[in-house]
C-alpha cells in the first residue's frame, strides 16, 4: 500500500495510508503541527516522505494558524 509520514522541520506530525483501489477521489485530512514546532520561526519544511517504495500523490497544502 501507497503510505507516506509528514514531517515538519524533521519531526514527524502524522502519518497517511491511501488505500489500494482503482477508484480515484480526492479527500482531506488535517493534521495538528505542534506549536513548539513552529514557534519563532519565520518558516517550517513540511516533508511527504514514502514509508514504503511509493509514497502516493499529494494535490494540496496549506497551513492554517490557530487563533487559540
Amino acid at each position: 500500500p501507497k503510505a507516506f509520514e509528514i514531517l515538519v522541520d524533521g519531526q514527524r506530525v502524522g502519518e497517511q495510508a491511501l488505500p489500494e483501489t482503482s477508484e480515484s477521489r480526492f479527500f482531506d485530512v488535517q493534521y495538528r503541527i505542534p506549536a513548539e514546532l513552529v514557534r519563532g520561526k519565520p518558516k517550517a519544511t513540511v516533508r511527504f516522505q514514502a514509508m514504503s517504495n511509493e509514497a502516493g500523490p499529494v494535490f494540496g497544502v496549506r497551513i492554517i494558524r490557530a487563533t487559540n
